[in-house]
């Protein structure tokens, strides 16, 4: 029975590792990511290596992955389908120059009444 739950395990990480791979939404990634580790841990557990599995599931479930979702979440992707193929993050790119700077008035004695 243990040796069917470990082979069934075994496969379903090799399933999980190929969507990983070539899912292309990044939410459904990290998604697959975390379903990924807890069947590593499951792996760990179903062998009485209780202590690694636990933290397992504490370290890279609980910490890593979520804070790749909170990154994720944090560039605030353009997930439309058009756009999946040219993920770029939405940055602002107002630059400002010597001349522009320059170009403002001075600040003077009694400027700010």
């Amino acid at each position: 029975m243990i040796s069917l739950i470990f082979y069934m395990l075994g496969f379903s990480i090799i399933v999980l590792s190929l969507l990983v791979l070539t899912v292309l939404n990044p939410i459904h990634k990290v998604a697959y990511l975390c379903a990924l580790f807890l069947n590593g841990a499951f792996i760990f557990l179903s062998l009485d290596f209780y202590f690694l599995g636990l933290t397992y599931i504490i370290v890279y479930v609980g910490a890593i992955a979520i804070i790749f979702l909170f990154v994720i979440m944090m560039i605030k992707l353009d997930l439309s389908v058009d756009s999946l193929y040219e993920i770029k993050p939405k940055i602002n790119t107002k630059s400002y120059s010597i001349t522009n700077l320059k170009s403002e008035k001075p600040l003077t004695k009694n400027s700010w009444l």
